[in-house]
């Protein structure tokens, strides 16, 4: 999901429909923890209502500078803590 800082919104939209998801759903979703903040929000706003379904999170490192495109480089996910099994 990449709404331009509106995940949180997207996301408490969509927490009263999470139990209707197959179990193998996955959501990516893309964070500014900045834009957030300017909302007064903060990621684990954007996240919590996937991990109380029982969503594991995971966190994936991203660069937008150029030269990081032209390294090529795929950073791995990393366990967001507290994570859960569905």
């Amino acid at each position: 999901m990449d709404v331009e800082g509106s995940e949180a919104d997207v996301m408490d939209g969509l927490e009263p429909h999470l139990h209707r998801l197959r179990p193998d759903a996955e959501i990516a979703i893309e964070i500014s923890p900045k834009r957030l903040a300017r909302q007064g929000r903060t990621p684990d706003d954007v996240t919590a209502a996937l991990h109380t379904a029982g969503f594991d999170r995971y966190r994936i490192e991203n660069s937008y500078a150029a030269r990081r495109y032209a390294q090529r480089r795929v950073c791995p996910p990393h366990p967001w803590p507290h994570r859960s099994r569905r």
